[in-house]
C-alpha cells in the first residue's frame, strides 16, 4: 500500500508539474508541458481516468492554492485532461495536414529532380521541408539538389540537419564527404568518409562502390 501511495504521489507531482507549465508565460516551458502530457494521455497504465480522478479529489489537488499554479487560476484534474486531450488533438491533427502538404511538394520535387530542373527541385523541397521540418529524407534531397548546382556549403548545412536527425544515415555522410572534396577540404572529407563506414559496417561495399563514382566522374 505505502509503495502504491508513492507511486500515485509521483503521479500527481507530475499532473502538476504539467499543469504548470501549460501555464507558464514562457514558450519552451509551455512546450515541454504540451510534450509531457502527450506521454501522460498516450500511457494507458500511467494515467487511469477515473481512479485519478477519486484519488485526486480526495488528496494533493484539492489541497493546492492557486498561488501555488503560476501564470494563472488552479487547474481541476477534469479541466487539465480536457485540455490535454484537445490540445493533444489539434497537434496530432496538424501534424497530419503538414505531412500531407509535404509529401505534395515532395512528389512534384521528386519529378523536377529526375528531369533535371534543380531550381524548381530546390525550391520545392525547401517548401517541402517547411511543412515537415524533421524529416531527414527532405534534407538528403534537398543536400543532393544543392550538390547538383554547385552550392557546396548549403549541401553540407543540410548534411548536418540530415546527421542531427539520424547520425547513422550513410547518404548524409556520403554527401557531406562529396561536399568537402568538391571544394578542396579534403581532410573533413575523408572525416565524413570514416564516420560512414564507422557508422554503416554492414554497407562498406555500397560506400566503396560510391567512392568509385567519384574518381570515374573526376577523369
Amino acid at each position: 500500500m505505502e509503495e502504491e501511495f508513492n507511486n500515485f504521489l509521483q503521479k500527481v507531482d507530475e499532473v502538476g508539474s504539467i499543469i504548470n507549465g501549460l501555464c507558464s508565460k514562457n514558450p519552451q516551458e509551455l512546450e515541454k508541458a504540451k510534450c509531457k502530457a502527450d506521454i501522460l494521455l498516450s500511457d494507458d497504465k500511467v494515467f487511469d481516468e477515473e481512479s485519478l480522478k477519486v484519488k485526486l479529489d480526495k488528496t494533493v489537488i484539492n489541497k493546492r492554492s492557486s498561488s501555488e499554479t503560476p501564470g494563472g487560476p488552479e487547474m481541476s484534474p477534469d479541466a487539465f485532461m480536457a485540455y490535454a486531450e484537445k490540445d493533444a488533438k489539434e497537434r496530432a491533427e496538424a501534424r497530419r495536414e503538414n505531412k500531407r502538404i509535404a509529401d505534395g511538394f515532395t512528389k512534384k520535387a521528386n519529378t523536377a529532380f529526375r528531369e533535371g530542373d534543380y531550381d524548381k527541385a530546390l525550391d520545392l523541397y525547401t517548401k517541402a521541408i517547411e511543412a515537415k521540418r524533421d524529416s531527414w529524407l527532405l534534407y538528403s534531397n534537398r543536400a543532393l539538389t544543392y550538390l547538383r548546382l554547385g552550392l557546396y556549403n548549403r549541401t553540407i548545412e543540410d548534411c548536418d540537419n540530415v546527421i542531427k536527425l539520424n547520425e547513422k544515415n550513410m547518404k548524409g555522410w556520403l554527401l557531406q564527404a562529396r561536399a568537402y572534396h568538391l571544394l578542396g577540404d579534403f581532410s573533413e572529407a575523408d572525416h565524413c568518409i570514416k564516420e560512414a563506414k564507422i557508422r554503416n559496417p554492414g554497407s562498406l561495399a555500397h560506400i566503396e562502390e560510391y567512392l568509385q563514382q567519384w574518381k570515374e566522374a573526376e577523369t
